[in-house]
């Protein structure tokens, strides 16, 4: 029932995160997941809890921790993060679903004695202590689903997020850094949203599988269009498709084609029209 994790391991934060680059069937992750765990992994320690099989709650896990909160690199700020993800998993012979919910609470330093959140659609400085901590908070569902037909293995995925992110005024990412740097301060409270949906079929009994999904973030949920100014709290979202080729177990062919677009304003010139940054993968891989 119970089992201790410690070191650098796997955020226990949604379902994305835990999928490598060998089993994963798009490129990259989530621009979301990008953002706010650019790095996967993290140093700290974890307790997971399994149900006791055959109970009625046989298929609920819990995975919870505290970890640094700056990824694999020096924590920056002395204090530790809490991260915890309640799952629970049920299977037959030819169908599986999942649901979870995530939590992340923790602290960013902001070495800065301004601090800037918004009011009336508009961003307002006020004066705080310098050296002080902002909250990272973000809460997160997640739901999986395959059945097996006849046309082969369906298999659908969909993550939500919401939350806030204090970051700096030129990105919206979080700390990933060995130094902190003054001049940049966690000094922008930002309040967000974003997700993604997988749709991956297997196509019958081949080798090959067909892949959707699509994914968007906004980093600034109380600014819309023409209220911005600062392109880090422009909305972006990617429509993604593409194919696999499970060539073995050890070699893998993906092709993958992704259309992405941002939010427009009338503030900044580059950005009050979609910027042409549509992206074409090719990707052989060799697991060993």
């Amino acid at each position: 029932m119970f089992s201790l994790l410690a070191g650098i391991n796997d955020r226990p934060f949604g379902d994305e995160i835990s999928y490598s680059s060998n089993l994963r069937e798009s490129p990259e992750r989530s621009l979301i997941f990008q953002k706010l765990f650019p790095d996967e992994r993290d140093l700290g320690g974890q307790l997971t809890i399994n149900a006791p099989k055959n109970t009625i709650l046989e298929g609920l896990k819990l995975d919870a921790g505290f970890f640094s909160g700056n990824g694999i690199r020096v924590d920056d700020n002395a204090k530790l993060d809490f991260i915890g993800h309640l799952k629970y998993d049920h299977s037959t012979s030819n169908m599986s679903y999942g649901i979870g919910t995530s939590l992340y609470l923790g602290t960013t330093n902001n070495a800065d004695s301004n601090l800037y959140t918004i009011e009336s659609g508009k961003w307002v400085k006020e004066k705080v202590e310098p050296n002080n901590t902002n909250i990272r908070r973000y809460l997160g569902f997640d739901g999986q689903f395959s059945i097996e037909t006849l046309m082969g293995i369906t298999n659908i995925r969909a993550e939500y997020l919401f939350g806030q992110q204090p970051s700096t005024s030129g990105d919206f990412g979080s700390p990933k850094s060995n130094t902190y740097d003054p001049a940049k301060p966690f000094s922008y409270l930002r309040k967000f949203s974003g997700g993604h949906v997988y749709l991956v079929q297997d196509i019958y009994r081949t080798p090959f599988a067909l892949v959707l999904k699509y994914g968007y973030l906004d980093p600034n949920t109380e600014l819309k269009g023409d209220e911005i100014t600062n392109k880090t709290d422009l909305a972006m979202s990617s429509f993604g498709f593409g194919g696999l080729w499970r060539i073995n177990s050890a070699l893998r062919l993906q092709a993958f084609y992704e259309i992405n677009t941002n939010e427009n304003t009338k503030n900044i010139s580059d950005y009050s029209h979609d910027v042409n940054d549509n992206m074409f993968t090719l990707r052989l891989q060799y697991k060993f």
